[in-house]
């Protein structure tokens, strides 16, 4: 997605909520892992969206990402959350 990374830090400007949730609980951070969207995962979290949340079942992200097959996704994950 083309200008992401900006589009998210005018919105963060203007008071969105970097962790709010829709109306099934998910964050903007669980849905770009969803997507595999790993510009948008790495903004997000750069930007300080929490990390240890879990989707209705209870997967965490890297099970998301894991379960998805969005392998980038996933070690770029496991190395922030470890690191």
């Amino acid at each position: 997605m083309y200008g992401l990374a900006s589009m998210v830090s005018e919105l963060l400007a203007h008071g969105a909520e970097i962790d709010a949730e829709d109306r099934h609980g998910l964050t903007p951070l669980l849905v770009a892992v969803q997507r595999g969207n790993l510009e948008a995962v790495q903004t997000f979290v750069s930007r300080g969206a929490k990390t240890d949340i879990t989707d209705d079942q209870g997967h965490s992200l890297l099970d998301i990402a894991r379960i998805l097959g969005h392998t980038n996704t996933y070690l770029w994950l496991e190395r922030q959350m470890t690191s």
